[in-house]
C-alpha cells in the first residue's frame, strides 16, 4: 500500500502496482455530504481534472480510474467503498454498483414550487 499525496494535505491509499501509473497524474481532494446511518458525515474522495484524450470532461474519480469504469452517462457505475473511506482506493475496498439515473428514465420531471424542495416525479 501507498500514498498518493491530494490537496487539503490528505492521501489517497492505493495499491503498490498501481501507484506508479497513479501519480503520474495530479489529484485533488474533494468534500461531499453523505446520510450514512441517519446522520449526515463529510465525506472526502480523490479527482483530477480530465485532460485530452480522456472520453469525459470534468472530474475522473480515483475509484473510477482504478476499475476502468465511467463516472458519466445515464447508466454509469457508481463507486462504492466498502468501508466508507473515500480516500481508501484499494482494490479490495472498491466494489462497482449500476445505478440507473432518474434523467434517464421516461416520464422524468422535477416539481418545485417557490421556498420548497424540488421534488422527483416519474409519470
Amino acid at each position: 500500500m501507498k500514498k498518493i499525496p491530494l490537496t487539503y494535505g490528505k492521501f489517497a491509499l492505493v495499491d503498490d502496482d498501481m501507484y506508479k501509473y497513479l501519480n503520474r497524474r495530479e489529484w485533488y481532494a474533494y468534500s461531499c455530504q453523505s446520510y450514512i446511518e441517519g446522520r449526515h458525515v463529510d465525506s472526502w474522495y480523490a479527482a483530477r481534472k480530465a485532460v485530452a484524450g480522456d472520453r469525459v470532461g470534468g472530474r475522473i474519480k480515483m475509484g473510477c480510474e482504478i476499475l476502468g469504469l465511467s463516472s458519466y452517462g445515464a447508466l454509469h457505475k457508481k463507486i462504492l467503498y466498502i468501508n466508507r473511506n473515500g480516500l481508501d482506493n484499494r482494490r479490495e475496498n472498491l466494489r462497482e454498483n449500476k445505478v440507473l439515473l432518474p434523467c434517464a428514465l421516461p416520464n422524468f420531471h422535477i416539481k418545485q414550487k417557490p421556498g420548497q424542495a424540488a421534488k422527483v416525479c416519474y409519470e
